[in-house]
């Protein structure tokens, strides 16, 4: 049996992945592995009319090291939003951030190291198995009705628009 290396496997993959979303009629860019980027990311450019608010989503597969050959490979999806946020409101974010990702049904939102706003989804899926079309595209439908489901929220808690007992409330009950 030849052995492919994982990093082939998961740029024919996210080449894959691209086609999809070109044959859809979707723009995507490669970001190749570099110094400052640790593995391949294909990127996933949205036309404003298609979602409310995301502009692109970043697919990766994330790299496992293991002295085993595991039966599962990692495709994270991720997007990033700028915050313009107010530092006497960092953490009460935070606190309707943790609320929120007790109800999000895959993935979780965060603030990364750049002050941006960040949701990202894990998807394990097994080694041998490529990517399916629809369950794909059902996956990511679903990623983006998550954010679009919990965005305006976060808008308006860091605009100050909203109060932290009607933020946690709404973060907590829908």
């Amino acid at each position: 049996m030849i052995k492919v290396k994982p990093e082939i496997k998961a740029n024919l993959e996210l080449a894959r992945i691209g086609g999809i979303f070109e044959n859809l009629g979707f723009t995507t860019k490669t970001i190749e592995k570099n110094a400052l980027v640790p593995f391949p990311i294909l990127l996933l450019y949205f036309p404003e009319s298609y979602s409310k608010g995301i502009s692109e989503v970043g697919f990766s597969f994330i790299p496992i090291t293991s002295e085993n050959e595991l039966s599962v490979k990692l495709l994270q999806m991720t997007t990033a939003f700028e915050l313009e946020l107010p530092s006497e409101r960092k953490a009460l974010l935070f606190e309707v951030l943790l609320a929120i990702n007790t109800r999000t049904p895959l993935g979780s939102f965060s603030v990364n190291g750049n002050g941006e706003l960040l949701f990202r989804y894990v998807h394990s899926m097994p080694t041998y198995q490529f990517i399916e079309e629809k369950p794909f595209l059902d996956t990511l439908n679903f990623f983006v009705h998550t954010i679009e489901a919990f965005l305006p929220l976060i808008k308006r808690l860091i605009k100050g628009n909203i109060n932290r007992e009607d933020a946690l409330k709404q973060a907590l009950e829908g």
